[in-house]
């Protein structure tokens, strides 16, 4: 009976950790751009569905009506290591414009997953999907290790936890997709005076400099 028992136990761990398979839309459409978006997602950042299973978390998906059309947006979260990074990717799925008219997609009706691929090359209509790098090792081993050499970096201990966050891809900017730690601190606030850093969890490289508590 006791060895019954521990076994039971176990199950009921082991099922408790699994993680649960949360129904995120409400329409058809709505489904059917979420698995454009995750297959896209994968593709583009070369991600495994073993990566995706273990590492990335979809809080909430949803379909906006605005002046140009419909676009899908999905919030997400990363987790690696100690870290758990909130993100947000968006694009438009039905154009009701002829803005961009470099861009040879489907006008006033939904469009194809190769036309998606087309809006987010051009980041068409606010259209933006992350560059998330695969990585599944942290080079600090505790939030306080990596805010502790963002401030031997600034020789400041007047930094204090901010956030963590992925840089977006920019057309003149490409970013690695690595998680970075924010910082931020006072210097002197009646000279309006503080201090700003960033230092990237995986390679560890980082920068600082100050800047204006505030903009008037």
């Amino acid at each position: 009976m006791k060895k019954l028992t521990i076994i039971f136990l176990s199950l009921i761990i082991f099922v408790g950790c699994k993680k649960e398979k949360i129904e995120l839309c409400d329409s058809q459409n709505c489904k059917e751009y979420y698995e454009i978006w995750e297959n896209l997602f994968k593709i583009r950042n070369n991600i495994s569905d073993d990566y995706f299973d273990e590492h990335i978390t979809v809080t909430k998906t949803e379909i906006d009506s605005w002046n140009d059309g419909e676009s899908f947006n999905v919030n997400y979260n990363v987790k690696i290591d100690w870290a758990t990074i909130d993100n947000h990717d968006q694009f438009i799925i039905k154009i009701n414009s002829q803005l961009y008219p470099s861009l040879l997609v489907s006008r006033n009706e939904y469009l194809s997953e190769t036309e998606i691929k087309q809006v987010l090359d051009m980041q068409a209509f606010s259209s933006y999907m992350s560059k998330i790098n695969p990585d599944s090792k942290l080079k600090f081993s505790t939030k306080y290790q990596a805010l502790k050499a963002l401030r031997d970096l600034a020789d400041s201990k007047k930094i204090k936890y901010d956030r963590i966050y992925y840089k977006k891809q920019k057309p003149l900017f490409n970013a690695n997709g690595h998680p970075f730690l924010v910082g931020r601190g006072e210097i002197n606030q009646s000279k309006n005076k503080c201090i700003y850093g960033e230092i990237d969890l995986i390679t560890g490289e980082g920068e600082t400099h100050e800047c204006a508590c505030w903009v008037e």
